[in-house]
């Protein structure tokens, strides 16, 4: 028997052995289970919030808040970096200490902001399209006109360096349209209409001295009204037509002009159509004219002269200029546009009604203009 108790001590000590270790398997159990549970309990991180947040920034950006509410959209940009900074902190904490409470709030603050960004981002870019779509209008409108007065009137009377400039600007201008940069826009649409504005300003101011004399020409109309005597001729330079009157009848025929058509003529050589009362000296039949048939004038008359010589005494004008002459109403016009040394030009079946009613010694008065309404210009009028 004595033998028997070494056995059943360890027997004994083996039975407290498996005893610990279920002890310990189930404690680790429990810490496991307290862990999970305390795992589970705590605050997640919001990534639902997070996302919001990122699809406000997203479409702030799409709204082009960047550009148009940059400072909205920096206070909502500070605030989403806010956002990860707290994110980040709480996240280096144990699972029972995090709370992201604050970081909910800050999400709120981020979308909110973000939101006022791309509203007014908006507003703003439909306020820009507003005053591109009306200074633009304005511009095309301007830039039209003079290209059309720059296709009526002598090449020195419209500036076409403004003219290039303009069309550079208005590309430009549409380039940024398309890629929607509308502050570029504007600004380029504003410097187009500047441009033009000046161009047209200049425009005006040389016609100054062409409106000036329009008082004049209406009345040497009226004088020759006046007198009885018929035919007598007609020529408004700015309207391009020739009238010859007659008995009571006034016949109509459009007519082209030295390529430095408006304003006197100066001194030989120039291109341009004189402007002054004349008479008719000569008729120049077949084989008189290279240009089917003709009705020389008497420039230059005395007038004339005495203008040429004050410019050659004040210096206006070289000691060798010379004053020119040979001026005529001739065939071979038609061709729409001026290109004459100076002469006034009819088509060939016009000349020969004008041969027909027009005899030597016929008043023909050459005017720059009869109207101050001239064509493409807003703000000229009688002096």
């Amino acid at each position: 028997m004595p033998r028997l108790r070494p056995a059943v001590g360890a027997s004994f000590i083996a039975s407290i052995s498996r005893m610990s270790r279920r002890t310990i398997i189930a404690g680790l159990f429990l810490v496991v289970a307290v862990l999970g549970v305390v795992w589970w309990l705590a605050d997640p991180v919001p990534e639902d919030g997070l996302n919001r947040a990122r699809r406000a920034l997203a479409d702030a950006r799409r709204a082009s808040a960047e550009e148009y509410a940059p400072e909205e959209f920096s206070r909502a940009q500070a605030a989403w970096d806010a956002t990860l900074v707290l994110v980040r902190s709480e996240g280096d904490l144990i699972a029972p200490l995090r709370s992201f409470d604050s970081v909910r709030v800050q999400v709120d603050r981020v979308v909110e902001a973000a939101r006022r960004a791309g509203s007014r981002a908006r507003h703003v870019a439909d306020s820009l399209r507003g005053i591109l779509g009306t200074t633009g209008r304005i511009a095309d409108e301007q830039h039209s006109k003079l290209e059309r007065a720059a296709g009526h009137y002598p090449i020195s009377y419209v500036d076409r360096d403004a003219l290039s400039r303009a069309r550079e600007y208005r590309s430009h201008r549409d380039a940024a349209t398309e890629s929607g940069r509308l502050f570029l826009a504007v600004e380029l649409a504003q410097r187009q209409q500047s441009v033009l504005e000046s161009a047209q300003a200049a425009l005006e101011g040389r016609l100054e001295p062409v409106v000036a004399m329009v008082p004049r020409w209406q009345e040497s109309v009226r004088r020759l009204e006046a007198s009885g005597k018929t035919p007598f001729v007609v020529v408004d330079k700015s309207a391009r037509s020739l009238y010859v009157h007659r008995q009571g009848r006034v016949d109509s025929f459009r007519v082209e002009f030295g390529r430095n058509w408006l304003g006197p003529k100066r001194v030989e050589g120039d291109n341009a159509t004189p402007e002054g009362e004349y008479r008719v000296v000569r008729r120049l039949g077949r084989g008189e004219t290279s240009y089917h048939r003709a009705l020389l004038i008497d420039y230059p008359n005395e007038a004339d002269r005495t203008r040429f010589e004050r410019a050659r005494r004040d210096g206006t004008l070289p000691r060798s200029a010379r004053i020119g002459g040979s001026i005529e109403l001739h065939g071979g016009g038609g061709r729409s546009v001026d290109w004459t040394d100076g002469c006034v030009a009819l088509e060939d079946r016009a000349m020969e009604r004008l041969f027909e009613l027009v005899p030597v010694g016929t008043p023909v008065l050459i005017a720059g203009s009869l109207t101050s309404d001239l064509p493409y210009v807003d703000h000229a009028s009688d002096h």
